[in-house]
């Protein structure tokens, strides 16, 4: 009897997630994620449980799967079928309202120990997914898929430093972009979008400031967002300044004070490490998909973020393409972060 393989074997297959970088003068190459130990209590990732379902033969498999698992794009003019991911599910915790649910996790993440390493250059390593579509010179709607990417960041105190992408599964005869930049004050993050981009520089250092000082600021420069914003803002400022239980703690109390926030329960994130979750629905400013409901994931044991993930609930028609809603369209991992000397280091 032939021997079944794992729907994540499966798709690595067709998928590979950990191309090489090689050639000479290429950047130095990530490490295997799968043998990362993040720093500052982040667990160590692994194959999600929940994989990703193969296409099915037949029309009325495939309407069955959707149904039950998954969602699936159909693509405009293209002929193409691509498959999103499962949707998060979610087991319902004990009774409780996001409020308080927040405040707890902001208490915890205070009695977190400050972030390791030594230096002033704030490195963080995460991982993207997200949905792109690519059209030609005449606009025609050639597909869609969603691309994978990993991320370095340093950062120096004044916000400047280094960014470093590197994609993870390009089209098909098509080589791994990766691109090594130099980092900007006030750049907008990959999770974040430029209406509710918060200043990173204007924030004390990692390390320096506690957390009603950092709750005051981001407060005093906008105290009028949304939850979709906020959900945005604590992405953005994670991202500068991942595994500070400062940050974290400032981030969890703003939160809480934000109507139209559900706590979901408990889950898993796509590197299988538990969470709980909690989302908001809202219009935003994305031309495909102007609805959508966002979910930001956190340890229970740290109170420190995990991942982000984005939902659509609404497809534009202009769009180009088809989407059955809801349907995952991109999520972030932070995976690691820890304090080091200068910007071409990484932490051991």
């Amino acid at each position: 009897m032939r021997k079944r393989r794992s729907a994540w074997a499966r798709l690595t297959s067709q998928q590979p997630i950990n191309a090489d970088l090689v050639g000479d003068g290429s950047p130095p190459p990530l490490p295997d994620l799968e043998s990362v130990r993040p720093a500052h209590a982040l667990p160590t990732p692994r194959p999600p449980v929940r994989g990703w379902v193969r296409p099915a033969l037949l029309a009325a498999a495939v309407a069955a799967v959707v149904a039950t698992t998954m969602a699936v794009t159909h693509f405009g003019t293209s002929n193409e079928t691509a498959f999103t991911p499962p949707l998060l599910t979610f087991q319902p915790a004990a009774k409780q309202d996001a409020h308080t649910l927040l405040l707890g996790l902001a208490e915890t993440a205070s009695r977190q120990p400050a972030l390791s390493g030594q230096g002033a250059v704030h490195y963080s390593l995460a991982r993207q997914w997200v949905f792109t579509s690519s059209r030609d010179h005449s606009g025609q709607h050639l597909g869609s898929r969603l691309g994978e990417y990993k991320m370095e960041t340093w950062r120096n105190p004044d916000g400047t430093g280094r960014s470093l992408r590197a994609e993870q599964n390009p089209p098909p005869g098509s080589n791994p972009v990766v691109m090594d930049m130099p980092l900007r004050p006030s750049e907008t993050t990959p999770t974040t979008s430029e209406r509710s981009r918060p200043d990173q520089e204007t924030l004390p250092p990692v390390g320096r400031a506690d957390a009603n000082s950092l709750r005051e600021r981001l407060l005093a420069q906008d105290s009028n967002r949304t939850a979709g914003q906020w959900f945005e803002v604590a992405a953005s400022i994670w991202g500068g300044r991942a595994g500070d239980p400062a940050s974290a703690e400032a981030l969890l109390r703003i939160l809480a004070d934000q109507p139209d926030i559900k706590a979901e329960g408990t889950t898993e994130d796509r590197s299988g490490r538990r969470a709980i979750a909690i989302s908001t629905d809202g219009v935003n400013g994305d031309s495909r998909f102007p609805e959508q409901r966002q979910y930001l994931l956190i340890d229970p044991q740290t109170g420190f973020f995990l991942a982000r993930e984005q939902v659509a609930l609404a497809v534009s028609p202009t769009a180009g393409e088809t989407v059955q809603t809801p349907a995952t369209i991109g999520y972030y991992l932070w995976l690691k972060a820890a304090l080091v000397s200068d910007t071409t280091t990484r932490p051991e």
